[in-house]
């Protein structure tokens, strides 16, 4: 959540802010589930 809180500060500097910052969000949720997993 601070990322993403880092990005909305940040300001809307375009598409490939927004696209970095759901590949993170994605990212982690991939690494919560396989951590649930074990």
């Amino acid at each position: 959540m601070q990322k993403l809180k880092r990005f909305g500060e940040a300001g809307a500097s375009g598409d490939r802010q927004a696209i970095r910052g759901a590949l993170a969000l994605y990212l982690d949720f991939i690494n919560l589930f396989l951590f649930l997993l074990r």
